[in-house]
């Protein structure tokens, strides 16, 4: 608890320092490392400041909003779900910036390896996808009925978290199963919009494909009875495929296909 206190109060003054113009990158760095740092203690104390960093929606702070939204989801990994969500505002908060609309495309993260050319990403979009993703950690009813209107985002990161977050508990709507189908695609340009290069587009594309198979396991598992025949065949058209959209971990994402139908053709 008492370093916890130190970082929050580092976090705290930083937050205070009068603001000229556009904040510089040294000081958002030293944020968004103070905000994951809280996020990995196993006591929920600095949730406020949390709370507050996520609350700013100015263009200029989206990566330490997004920074406070992992950490608020690393939080609900370490303290439990149920007990992260009785903290105060922290749901309202979420499902907030879960809402965030009026974005412009803008360049992506300093971290991306990107080329000259032309990007798709949208820091709101992207905080929307955060949030999404944290609220199917947090589980619960009002989460579940945000992330089902989620499927229906423009911005496909938000889409596939949302997905991704039903299926975890288990929900096997028409509207989810079409998310995991779009995902489940292999020259799904959707995915690599918010990418610059070839290589970044692989990258991603080889993600959201795995994050795909994953998402339907997963699924399976936790509704027994759900009708996933769509999702069969798109596993099979992966294992059929010569995936030539993809540059990378070809024979992985297939064998990992292949596993992923053996065991939906399993189920009674």
């Amino acid at each position: 608890p008492e370093l916890l206190g130190e970082l929050v109060s580092l976090l705290e003054a930083d937050l205070a320092l009068p603001m000229k113009g556009k904040p510089d990158d040294a000081r958002l760095k030293r944020q968004m490392f103070l905000c994951r740092a809280i996020g990995s203690f196993t006591i929920p104390d600095g949730v406020p400041v949390l709370l507050r960093c996520i609350q700013d929606s100015a263009s200029e702070n989206a990566n330490v909003q997004l920074s406070s939204l992992e950490a608020i989801t690393m939080l609900a990994k370490n303290v439990g779900p149920d007990k992260l969500r009785m903290e105060k505002d922290l749901l309202s908060t979420v499902l907030a910036a879960s809402r965030l609309e009026g974005d412009e495309s803008s360049q992506p993260p300093p971290t991306t390896n990107a080329k000259d050319e032309e990007s798709f990403y949208k820091p709101r979009g992207e905080i929307r996808a955060v949030a999404a993703y944290t609220l199917g950690v947090l589980g619960g009813s009002e989460e579940q009925e945000r992330l089902e209107k989620m499927l229906l985002d423009s911005y496909p990161n938000a889409r596939y978290n949302a997905a991704t977050g039903l299926a975890r508990a288990g929900v096997a709507s028409k509207d989810c199963i079409g998310v995991l189908k779009e995902m489940l695609q292999p020259d799904n340009e959707l995915a690599t919009r918010d990418e610059r290069g070839p290589r970044d587009k692989d990258n991603k594309r080889v993600i959201v494909l795995r994050n795909g198979i994953q998402t339907t396991v997963v699924l399976a598992q936790k509704n027994p009875t759900a009708d996933l025949s769509p999702l069969k065949i798109a596993l099979q058209t992966i294992i059929d495929s010569d995936l030539a959209a993809i540059k990378t971990d070809r024979g992985k994402l297939q064998i990992a296909a292949k596993e992923a139908l053996r065991m939906l053709d399993k189920r009674k």
